[in-house]
């Protein structure tokens, strides 16, 4: 007996957002066997990690929405009309579980023995009664500086971008760079099954989110993935991950990047043509463009291209953020 496929339905999807911060969310997904006699628990731990683990975060089929505050906390198999096929209902909320139950059993696992036995007693590990759930402990934050460089650049009175030349009234190349100093925060939380996949999905990614930590609001595009670490942690016989984000912030924005539009090439209709000095020879380093890709008069003004390089995501899915006041 073995299951042969698993899918996820569209049918039977719901969830909700309460404004008391409540939140929870079910995922639906058809289990196809090869055997009749396939049962409940076979569907669950037959599943070849198909379907979600108990303690897992919310994450969308397609992995570009998570609720990392949101776990799964049951998994409920229902045989169909056809014998061969069962649904299996996951259903995920964000509110603390009690850290009294057994916590990341999943099905088919023994829980490891009888209650208590030779551990400590009732606390859990060699000193008698621990600290608790390590989960339920609320995220640790430091703030830093952080040194580094940076591409000069300048504004005029009215705000626009100014081109570094030199004497010669020619752009720097390479450009002219400053040292600059940029605030950092690392963010510390004990998590439950943390997903490695979506550290992949955040990597250098900036907050779509309005964000508020401690007494600091931080804007839409303002904070940008610097690095996450997950660190698997055993305390008072609980198994969980310590989540630690690195987020490096910019008050000026990461998005969009303002890029000198230059090159050696001009649009000349549907064609390019080499740009050209004032007496037609062809030039050794790029020339100004105006933005529509011709080249840029003597005295025009210098045009900025904005580039959004950086993917936006929300962050208050890690479950460590809150809104702003």
């Amino acid at each position: 007996m073995a299951v042969i496929n698993v899918c996820e339905l569209w049918r039977g999807r719901t969830g909700s957002w309460g404004e008391d911060g409540k939140r929870s969310w079910v995922r639906i997904f058809r289990v196809k066997t090869d055997s009749i006699y396939t049962g409940s628990l076979s569907v669950l731990v037959a599943s070849g990690g198909q379907l979600p683990r108990i303690g897992d975060p919310y994450q969308e089929a397609e992995g570009l929405a998570t609720d990392l505050g949101a776990r799964c906390r049951s998994l409920t198999p229902n045989q169909t009309d056809d014998p061969w096929t069962w649904e299996v209902v996951a259903n995920y909320d964000n509110e603390a579980p009690d850290p009294t139950t057994q916590e990341n059993q999943q099905p088919g696992e023994d829980n490891g023995g009888d209650d208590g036995g030779d551990s400590g007693g009732e606390g859990g590990g060699e000193g008698g009664e621990g600290p608790g759930d390590p989960t339920l402990v609320p995220a640790e934050f430091t703030f830093t500086w952080e040194q580094g460089t940076r591409v000069l650049e300048l504004v005029d009175p009215n705000g626009n971008a100014v081109p570094v030349v030199n004497s010669a009234n020619q752009t720097f190349d390479p450009p002219v760079e400053i040292p600059y100093s940029h605030p950092v925060i690392i963010c510390s939380a004990a998590q439950r099954n943390a997903s490695l996949a979506w550290t992949l999905l955040y990597q250098d990614a900036v907050n779509s989110d309005r964000l508020q930590i401690r007494d600091l609001t931080i804007e839409p595009g303002q904070a940008k993935v610097r690095g996450i670490s997950i660190a698997e942690k055993h305390t008072n016989g609980i198994t969980y991950d310590q989540v630690t984000i690195e987020l490096e912030l910019n008050f000026d924005y990461w998005n969009p990047l303002k890029i000198l539009d230059q090159g050696f090439y001009f649009l000349d209709g549907a064609d390019w043509s080499p740009c050209v000095d004032v007496n037609g020879d062809p030039l050794s380093q790029p020339a100004l463009l105006d933005g529509n890709g011709g080249q840029l008069a003597a005295n025009g003004q210098p045009v900025f291209i904005d580039i959004d390089a950086f993917r936006a995501l929300p962050f208050k899915v890690f479950g460590i953020f809150t809104d702003p006041p």
